[in-house]
This record gives structure tokens, C-alpha cells and sequence, in this order.
């Protein structure tokens, strides 16, 4: 199992070790990560540790770990089985977990992207974790709280993943000579990492955002790095995340020198790094994304002369 080693390093992994050690196993989990490719990697360990029958769990190699890495356990079910939680299979959860496991003493619910169902689908959950039977356990996946019911967050057990650390993240990247600076803008989550090494359309969008970072100097400029804003309104959530993570990057650079030969300042960056979070914040109003492009740009812009 290529991730067994970094699961068995995570919060998950130590928590749910201890609950069973000391057999105080909670009827659900709550595992807050916004990697995707983790959170689903370390959903199906976590099943895997509950089922091993090895004393080092989850070991991978057992029939449990085995039939489990391939799908074929009778009492796992993952949802949801598009994007995101129905109604519908919230009920559907709620049916299945009064019918006993199959070939354990426990069936697992594995519920994904949490985060994005909507309060009804969350509502319909809520009588199998107010009133749990021992033959249950949920694990669900979320990238953030924000969004979960607090009824729901009341009656789970959540756990908060640390992102990976540098030497880890490089060495789950399959990349040959892979670019440190890519990496560092991954901010230890993987799957934005595996994206910007194996993608071109993401690579293109890192290396068209440093080019607008260096080289956004006047209003002049304005309407042509709009233009290639606009190419990638589809995901400038993510766009946001990148910029702000290029910006950080060059302010550590200029802590680090002691002649300041940038086009920007300290006080620019983080006047800049503040107008990406009210951008990001704009976003999730339903803002004019036209609009918020025009004032990310002439706000940068205005940073910059006025912290020169």
C-alpha cells in the first residue's frame, strides 16, 4: 500500500489506535482534511485498521486489508455515489445501518465531501448519530466545519489533519526533477501537488500567475492579465489560493534580504494577501466574477504604490 507508512503517521491513524486499545471506539468520525487524494487514501486505511487482523494495523497484506484495497468487503459502503450527499442516500444510510454486518462485527459508513451536502442531507443522518447501535461506525469526510450542521459536529468525533510536511509531500509525488517551488505552492496538500506536476492547464496556470505577479505594474496591464483571469474563472477559488501562496513566497524571499531589490514591500504583500481573502469572500457571495478580477488587479496595483 503506497500510503500505509504516511497514514500511520497521522492523527487518524494515532486516534483510532488508542480508541481501540482502549476500547472506547466512538460510533463516528470526523476526519477535517482538504486534500482530496489523502482524505480518500486514508479513508480506506482507516477501514482497513478497524478490519486487520495483524497486530502493526492496518498491514495492507492480510485477506481483510486485501479485500478491502480491491472493494470487495461486504460491510464498507462509501457515498456518495456522485458528488455529493442526496437526501436520498442519507436515508438509504439510515435503512442500512438497522441491518447487521455481514462478515464483522461492525459495518462502516465512509460518507465523502461532507462539506458539500446540503442541510437537508445532513438532517436525514441525524437519528443514526444521536441514537448509534454497536454494529455502526461512520467516517466522514470533510475539508472544512463550515459547512457541517453543528448538531452533526456534536455528535462526532473530529479530527483535524495536519497538511504533509515537505520531504513527504516530494516523495508522494511521482515527478522526476520535480520543481521545489511547485511544491512549496502545494502547501503540503498532495493533491493540488499531483496537479501542478502532472497537469500542463495547471502548470500553465502557476507559471501565467508568477508572470502576472512580476510584471502587473500599471492600469495598462490590467486588461490583459484580466483577459487571462477570465480564462480560468471556472476554478478561482483555486486561482485565489495559488496567488496567495505566491505571494507569501516572495515576502519570505524578502525577509531574507538584506538588500531589497523587489518590485514589491512587506506592507504591499500583506495589504495584497488581505484583498485576496475579501476577493475569496466576494466569491462565496456569487460576486460578479468580472468584478472581482477588476478589483483584485487595480487592488494589487494600488498596493503596490501606496507601500512603496
Amino acid at each position: 500500500m503506497k500510503y500505509i507508512d504516511l497514514y500511520k503517521k497521522s492523527n487518524i491513524c494515532k486516534i483510532l489506535t488508542r480508541d481501540m486499545e482502549k476500547k472506547t471506539l466512538s460510533h463516528a468520525y470526523m476526519l477535517v482534511l482538504p486534500d482530496e487524494v489523502l482524505a480518500r487514501e486514508y479513508a480506506k486505511l482507516f477501514v482497513m485498521q478497524l478490519y486487520c487482523t495483524s497486530i502493526n494495523k492496518p498491514c495492507g497484506e492480510c485477506n481483510n486489508c486485501r479485500k478491502i484495497s480491491h472493494d470487495n468487503f461486504t460491510d464498507v459502503h462509501f457515498y456518495p455515489k456522485n458528488e455529493r450527499l442526496t437526501v436520498e442516500e442519507s436515508r438509504q444510510i439510515v435503512t442500512d445501518s438497522f441491518v447487521l454486518p455481514y462478515e464483522n462485527s461492525k459495518k462502516i459508513f465512509v460518507i465523502s465531501n461532507f462539506e458539500k451536502s446540503t442541510p437537508q442531507s445532513q438532517n436525514a443522518l441525524l437519528k443514526v448519530l444521536e441514537e448509534p447501535t454497536d454494529s455502526n461506525v461512520f467516517f466522514i469526510i470533510s475539508d472544512n466545519t463550515t459547512q457541517v450542521l453543528n448538531t452533526i459536529l456534536s455528535r462526532v468525533k473530529k479530527v483535524v489533519e495536519s497538511q504533509l510536511s515537505s520531504s513527504d509531500l516530494e516523495n508522494y509525488v511521482n515527478c522526476e526533477n520535480v520543481d521545489k517551488t511547485i511544491l512549496n505552492l502545494a502547501q503540503g496538500n498532495l493533491t493540488k501537488a499531483l496537479k501542478m506536476t502532472t497537469n500542463p492547464k495547471y502548470r500553465g496556470l502557476v507559471s501565467d500567475l508568477e508572470v502576472l505577479v512580476d510584471r502587473l505594474s500599471s492600469s495598462s496591464d490590467v486588461l490583459k492579465f484580466a483577459h487571462m483571469l477570465n480564462t480560468y474563472k471556472d476554478n478561482f477559488n483555486e486561482v485565489l489560493d495559488i496567488l496567495m501562496q505566491i505571494y507569501l513566497n516572495k515576502k519570505i524571499e524578502l525577509c531574507c534580504r538584506e538588500n531589497d531589490i523587489s518590485n514589491y514591500s512587506k506592507a504591499s504583500i500583506t495589504k495584497i494577501a488581505n484583498l485576496i481573502v475579501d476577493c475569496k469572500n466576494k466569491l462565496k457571495f456569487n460576486c460578479n466574477i468580472v468584478g472581482i478580477i477588476d478589483y483584485l488587479l487595480f487592488g494589487i496595483l494600488e498596493a503596490k504604490y501606496l507601500c512603496r
